[in-house]
């Protein structure tokens, strides 16, 4: 059910305009007298009238469906609290209850305090109840039961609409002031600032130093299109990676899905086009191609696991069968991965997550005569969300000498 805010708030206001003269009229039955009694016992209690008020201002802070859900959810129980009050029940610790949600509902609208929705709504409906017991017992013997009770109601729902109202008027009275002393700053800051003079024609203007720390390639006279570019490690290690497919994600619009266990190789798609697990992109590290010639899952099997995400170093991308160079299983692209010869520091590094998942890694890399060695060593170990343990084992090992010369390099 919703309810229109400026609707219930229109609606507050009226009756509290109009409860003066409903007070005022025939108060000599005993019908409006127990309806004025009732009416003015929650305005005759400090403790009473201030809970009110909170209750309404706490509902305004968090807005949304609370602004109607706490006001009627209080009115409701604090009814029902009244009704056990009436019958002469002893309950030791009333007043205490009460003089304690004085001090809980000023902390929650002082602090600005948010809960979710069905716990703000116990803590009112808690509170109430305390609230409807004490005007229950306190009611006058020669009242009617309907009358007075219809009287604090109503009471009760003018005052949490005055707390709303209140609420509303002081954020709409704050928020004026503070556009109004920006405007204020603002316009004499502009009356204060000198315009800047403009540079002679023969006047040397120094611009401030910019660094630029991250991989810059030019792809001008080497990128045959725009469907083809790099990407390199800064990228890589900001990105989150749950599975080594997941690097060929950077490839824009490729999408590597999980087609069922872990050690399987992915399911990829470019273009439209659904590439099996890998039939149609031709995947290489170091020039060495992934894509297997012959599989039972089908031809151009391409399984990718074995990557260590922390030892690439570049990823070269070229979408469409425009590059001869690429040869077979490259209908629709091709990507080459490039390991780092030289690793810039040695890592050694733990993961640890749920579902039985960790993960440990050591990497490095040395000057050997006159080449590199690189080496890492890493495992995995997934047991999945299930109720049997996938017991997901796997060790990827990488030893490697490459030597680098002028216009060439072996590994």
């Amino acid at each position: 059910m919703r309810i229109n805010q400026k609707n219930l708030l229109s609606l507050l206001v009226l009756l509290l305009s109009l409860s003066p003269s409903f007070v005022q009229a025939h108060t000599g039955g005993n019908v409006m007298s127990g309806w004025y009694n009732g009416f003015n016992h929650p305005l005759h209690g400090w403790d009473h009238l201030l809970t009110m008020l909170a209750v309404g201002v706490w509902a305004a802070q968090l807005g949304g469906r609370a602004i109607w859900q706490l006001p009627l959810a209080f009115v409701g129980v604090m009814s029902l609290g009244g009704v056990f009050g009436m019958t002469g029940v002893s309950m030791p610790g009333v007043e205490m209850m009460i003089l304690l949600s004085v001090i809980v509902f000023g902390f929650l609208v002082v602090r600005r305090i948010r809960f979710q929705a069905t716990v703000s709504v116990l803590i009112v409906v808690f509170f109430a109840f305390f609230h409807g017991f004490a005007h229950g017992q306190e009611m006058p013997a020669s009242a009617s039961l309907l009358s007075f009770a219809l009287g604090f109601m109503l009471a009760t729902l003018l005052l949490h609409g005055a707390g709303i109202l209140a609420a509303r008027l002081t954020l709409l009275a704050f928020a004026c002031f503070l556009g109004n002393g920006a405007y204020a700053q603002q316009s004499g800051n502009t009356a204060t600032v000198k315009p800047k003079s403009q540079p002679k024609d023969n006047e040397v203007v120094e611009l401030s130093e910019m660094i630029v720390t991250q991989r810059a390639e030019s792809q001008v006279g080497f990128a045959d299109s725009a469907s083809q570019g790099n990407v390199g490690q800064e990228q890589l290690k900001f990105r989150p990676i749950s599975r080594p497919g997941e690097i060929l994600e950077t490839v824009p619009g490729l999408i590597a899905s999980q087609h069922s266990g872990e050690g399987k190789a992915n399911q990829y798609y470019l273009r439209g086009f659904n590439l099996d697990h890998g039939t149609d992109f031709l995947t290489q590290v170091d020039g060495v191609p992934v894509n297997q010639v012959s599989n039972a899952h089908g031809q151009g099997w391409m399984d990718t696991n074995f990557l260590i995400p922390e030892l690439i170093k570049t990823l070269s991308y070229q979408k469409g069968n425009y590059y001869a160079e690429n040869g077979d299983f490259s209908s629709t692209g091709a990507a080459n991965i490039q390991y780092f010869s030289d690793l810039p520091d040695k890592t050694v590094k733990f993961t640890g997550g749920s579902f039985d998942y960790y993960r440990g890694l050591v990497s490095g890399s040395n000057k050997l005569g006159d080449g590199n060695i690189l080496y890492a060593g890493e495992v995995v170990n997934n047991g999945g969300p299930w109720t049997v343990s996938n017991d997901y084992l796997k060790c990827n090992g990488v030893l490697r000498y490459s030597q680098e010369l002028d216009d060439s390099g072996w590994s």
